[in-house]
């Protein structure tokens, strides 16, 4: 189970690069293949690194995560 719904947004780098453009770090984002036993903290504080010099800002769960997750593969 996954500790926190952040995990899922992680999970797919490529679509939270689409998602923030240019500045974007997706090297900072965990790269684990079991992304289920990374700790909530590390995820906030990869997302909060990747997306710190982007246009749109640090990652903020109210104003990005419904974004992030809408439309996704599932």
């Amino acid at each position: 189970m996954i500790q926190v719904m952040e995990t899922w947004i992680v999970a797919d780098p490529d679509s939270v690069a689409t998602y923030y453009k240019q500045r974007f770090l997706k090297n900072a984002l965990p790269s684990a293949l079991n992304l289920e036993g990374v700790g909530k903290e590390r995820i906030y504080n990869a997302l909060k690194r990747a997306t710190a010099k982007t246009q749109k800002g640090e990652y903020h769960k109210i104003d990005h995560a419904a974004d992030l997750l809408e439309d996704r593969p599932g």
